[in-house]
């Protein structure tokens, strides 16, 4: 888009409520003088609104497995008793051995869904309602997460399930990183590894060993950082509608809150303030489509 504003955001000065600047008093003030910290902020969105589906797997109890779970079978190794007392809550049943036990009935559901020597998040999950893939979370944050001052982290070596916790985080609304590094043992290279990193928020754990160092001042929820304006040259773009009468929407796989851009339609407005006789041709894809711009012209005008 042509478009030189940008939706309302949450800057760190001056305007606490938020305020609708133009991409080029952004680029001048990406920094906050004299301090160097980010200065605009766009807000995070809410946890995204999917339809309930059934789910073979309860979810707290499949993301304790991805967690702590044997890749070929249905046990799980772990010494919280919560983590056990919330499988059982889930109607599973469990072998007396610890630390290592079976939760019987896992092993053919988790067949079914194909994610034996296969640990990924599946698409069902990441689109589950939002009480689910919270759930999903909390037995992923219980058993390979942890809190710290930075931030609650998810660790793993497995690529395909870091990035399937990431988009699991931030449908749930929560400022997501993901960054890769070398795991190592006493000094020797093993494999890659990948943290996930996200603000402290309690919701994410339900052992309260967790809770409570995640209880403690420390990072909260944020707005996204503008982090560089660039200049690019003009080129055929393609201009979408959504069935939001705000024209909101989430954009790409940081869901990211964007907007449709009004800019055609204020310059219908202009001239016809100007002149309520001038004649304009407007080409739209759908006579709905068009309706609407009309319908919200004749609103303000």
């Amino acid at each position: 888009s042509t478009d030189s504003r940008i939706g309302t955001h949450k800057p760190r000065v001056r305007t606490p409520d938020g305020s609708v600047k133009t991409t080029e008093e952004l680029a001048t003030t990406v920094r906050i003088p004299n301090r160097g910290g980010w200065n605009h902020h766009i807000p995070v969105n809410e946890a995204v609104e999917y339809p309930s589906s059934h789910l073979i797997i309860a979810p707290y109890t499949l993301g304790a497995w991805l967690g702590d779970g044997h890749s070929a079978n249905g046990r799980i190794t772990n010494t919280d008793f919560e983590v056990w007392d919330s499988i059982v809550r889930d109607g599973y049943k469990l072998s007396d051995h610890e630390p290592m036990r079976t939760v019987y009935g896992l092993h053919p559901e988790l067949r079914e869904l194909g994610l034996l020597d296969n640990k990924h998040i599946p698409k069902c999950y990441l689109q589950a309602s939002v009480e689910a893939r919270w759930n999903l979370l909390q037995g992923l944050m219980d058993t390979d997460g942890s809190p710290g001052k930075s931030g609650c982290i998810f660790v793993n070596t497995s690529e395909r399930l870091a990035y399937g916790v990431l988009e699991l985080a931030r449908s749930l609304g929560l400022v997501v990183s993901i960054k890769e590094y070398e795991a190592t043992l006493d000094g020797v290279y093993v494999s890659r590894k990948w943290y996930v990193t996200f603000p402290v928020d309690l919701n994410v754990f339900r052992i309260q060993r967790k809770r409570q160092i995640a209880d403690r001042p420390g990072p909260k929820r944020q707005g996204k950082s503008i982090v560089a304006v660039t200049s690019v040259g003009s080129r055929p773009v393609r201009c979408i509608s959504v069935d939001n009468p705000t024209g909101l929407f989430l954009a790409g796989e940081g869901f990211t809150p964007t907007h449709n851009s009004t800019t055609v339609r204020d310059f219908v407005e202009r001239e016809i303030g100007k002149n309520p006789n001038v004649r304009i041709l407007w080409l739209m894809n759908t006579g709905e489509q068009a309706q609407k711009q009309v319908m919200a012209i004749s609103q303000t005008i």
